[in-house]
């Protein structure tokens, strides 16, 4: 009985030795222990991107606790800690400073505490194996780039205190396929979900008044946006690479259009009618939209950009309105079904290849006001039969 005792009493001893964790490496506020545990007991100053205390054992740290009393996260703390899994933060941490997690493409869920008020900038870049990440309330600052390259985040909420959505916030987010954009916000930054190619359906509060450039540029399955009343410009490449949008609601409040905005839209129909007061269109804006049957331009244009309508095939007319003053280059190559074109007195100039290619085309009056025709004009245009002077 006395031996039987005295045997558990050994595999106790030894299945505790089994388990216990030893200290490997420490320092000042860290201590790293034998199964990848690094606990942080106080803040880390800003560190360089492979001078952290505990460097020469980054690749064996496997989760992260931040202990009571810690409230900041120091820039690049954990840049390039590719074998962190699970990172566990206190109820005092308020600032998660830029670069923080940069790389740590091991991390696939993180819960954010309920004291943090900011989070830096690229401080969850390219955290590529990040699934999902909930944004607490509490936080109203976001730094440019945070979540750029996270390519598995299918699901991020976000706060509803923040104002502005910073640039490429959540760019190269190949999984997510939605986003609410929280009443309160203001301005979206560029490329802010530039390359989320499976982003079906975004949603903007009326508080939105700033769109900057290339916001959804490659967002291939977006099918319906409508742009809040309040907006005044609609940035270059804003929706370029969208080839599954289909509608788009402008608003009478957008007085400007970014060249590029709707470049290679193929999906998009019906009609599109740009409000008064936008005085031109940049170059490209609304070439390779092949499905577009008609755009209508206000009175308020006085400039066409080069390459504007480009193989816009599915317009049938075209008014150019007595505002217009020239008409750039290639402006309508490709556009092979436009029969009819209505150009104004007030032109005076036609640029280079303006309607090559446009098969379709039968029958064109050059006004008088014409002073010059570009070489090409009407290149290809093979069914025309008569141009009217």
């Amino acid at each position: 009985m006395k031996q039987k005792i005295l045997s558990l009493i050994i595999i106790a001893i030894f299945g505790f030795a089994a388990k216990a964790q030893t200290i490997v490496d420490s320092g000042d506020g860290w201590s790293l222990n034998s199964e990848g545990l690094l606990t942080v007991t106080k803040n880390i100053e800003s560190v360089s991107y492979t001078g952290q205390p505990w460097s020469s054992n980054k690749s064996s740290v496997k989760s992260v606790v931040i202990t009571e009393g810690v409230t900041s996260i120091g820039k690049r703390e954990f840049y390039g800690h590719s074998n962190l899994k699970s990172v566990t933060f206190s109820n005092t941490v308020e600032k998660i400073g830029e670069d923080s997690f940069y790389g740590c493409s091991s991390i696939e869920n993180i819960t954010l505490p309920s004291s943090l008020t900011s989070i830096g900038y690229q401080s969850f870049y390219n955290c590529s194996g990040l699934t999902s990440i909930d944004i607490p309330n509490s936080v109203t600052s976001i730094g440019t780039h945070a979540f750029h390259g996270c390519s598995r985040l299918a699901s991020v909420t976000l706060p509803s205190g923040i104002k502005t959505i910073g640039s490429n916030l959540l760019s190269g987010c190949k999984n997510l396929t939605s986003i609410v954009i929280p009443e309160g916000v203001t301005t979206i930054g560029s490329g802010a979900f530039n390359g989320c190619i499976n982003l079906e359906s975004v949603t903007l509060p009326s508080s939105v008044n700033t769109l900057e450039s290339a916001v959804f540029s490659g967002c291939c399955k977006l099918e319906s946006v409508i742009i809040p009343d309040g907006v005044k410009s609609i940035g270059a490449s804003m929706f370029s690479g969208c080839s599954g949008l289909k509608s788009i609601t402008i608003p009478s409040t957008i007085t400007s259009i970014g060249e590029k905005a709707f470049l290679g839209c193929s999906s998009l129909t019906g009609t599109i009618e740009i409000p008064y007061g936008v005085t031109s269109i940049g170059n490209d804006t609304f070439s390779g939209c092949s499905s577009l049957s008609e755009i209508i331009l206000p009175n308020s244009i006085t400039t066409i950009g080069n390459n504007v309508f480009r193989d816009c095939a599915s317009i049938t007319n075209f008014v150019i309105p007595n505002s217009v003053k020239e008409i750039g280059t290639y402006v309508f190559d490709g556009c092979s079904g436009l029969k009819s074109i209505t150009i104004s007195e007030s032109i005076k100039s036609i640029g280079s290849y303006a309607f090559i290619n446009c098969s379709g085309l039968t029958s064109v009056t050059i006004p008088v006001s014409v002073e010059s025709i570009g070489d090409g004009a009407f290149s290809g245009c093979s069914s025309l039969s008569e141009i009217k002077l």
